[in-house]
């Protein structure tokens, strides 16, 4: 049937929507391709073609595709025309997302989304305007709240050469409900993607004793270059989920007792709590 459909419309030049003048088809198309939720990427198998299925718009919403979800840009398999003129358009128009688990090592969302970039034409890959990468499971260790630093390169360089776009990364696991380790996650993090030190409030043989591979950054020799392109300000780290930025008298006790914290450090701990939760790292 898709067949006889896509000869119809070709033998048939003088369709109302093709014999629309060009600038007013964009904008339909762009109407039309424009999702409700995010686009999620797709793809049943590696031998299989990816596309992208509209899903929830909110990240931590969301749950494993089902193999047979149907793809959102249907428009690109009408005719050969409509196809030169609209593939890969709801990219441009749409947000998008990249979902994964640690234990499935293929579909990690920064991974995935280094491998989509690298098949992407430069053309294309400057029409994303913002894309969410969403951890939603961590790995079997602390420190596999997120993936290794290294798979951030590809999403990071993208960043740094696209400042129009924006990707924000979701780490379900980064999250408030267990403040001392958010502190310590977010001590990690703002340390190997900003390259900012937080002395005053925890010590580095702490982070280093929970996460080992930031000695490794450290002795790297190519290091300083690593560090540098991971801080791109277009890529953000963000919480998952909306935990309350609120901090019980009580915690805050437990902390000073831990580090031994002064009152201007709980000032210091409150303030970054409160913009990470916000902003993201």
């Amino acid at each position: 049937m898709r067949k006889l459909q896509e000869r119809h419309i070709a033998e048939h030049p003088g369709s109302p929507l093709l014999r629309l003048p060009g600038e007013l088809r964009n904008r339909i198309y762009e109407l039309a391709l424009a999702a409700n939720g995010l686009l999620r990427f797709h793809q049943k198998s590696h031998r299989e073609r990816p596309y992208f299925v509209e899903d929830s718009h909110d990240p931590t919403d969301m749950k494993p595709l089902a193999k047979d979800s149907h793809e959102f840009n249907q428009l690109k398999y009408v005719c050969r025309q409509l196809y030169a003129e609209t593939a890969c358009l709801e990219l441009k128009v749409s947000n998008v997302a990249f979902w994964g688990t640690f234990d499935d090592a293929c579909r990690r969302p920064a991974r995935a989304f280094s491998r989509f970039l690298k098949a992407c034409s430069p053309a294309k890959r400057c029409w994303l305007r913002s894309v969410t990468l969403i951890l939603a499971e961590g790995g079997d260790t602390d420190a596999e709240f997120i993936e290794d630093p290294s798979e951030f390169l590809a999403v990071a360089k993208f960043c740094h050469e696209n400042r129009q776009s924006m990707v924000e990364y979701v780490a379900c696991e980064f999250t408030t409900r267990t403040s001392l380790r958010f502190l310590t996650r977010g001590t990690w993090l703002m340390y190997v993607f900003r390259s900012v030190d937080v002395p005053d409030i925890v010590s580095r043989d702490h982070v280093h004793y929970v996460y080992p591979c930031t000695t490794f950054v450290e002795s790297d020799k190519e290091s300083g270059e690593l560090i540098n392109l991971l801080d791109a300000p277009n890529l953000r780290i963000r919480p998952g989920g909306n935990q309350p930025c609120l901090l019980s008298g009580g915690k805050i006790a437990l902390f000073s007792a831990t580090f031994g914290w002064t009152e201007e450090q709980v000032r210091i701990y409150k303030d970054l709590r409160e913009d990470w939760v916000k902003n993201g790292i």
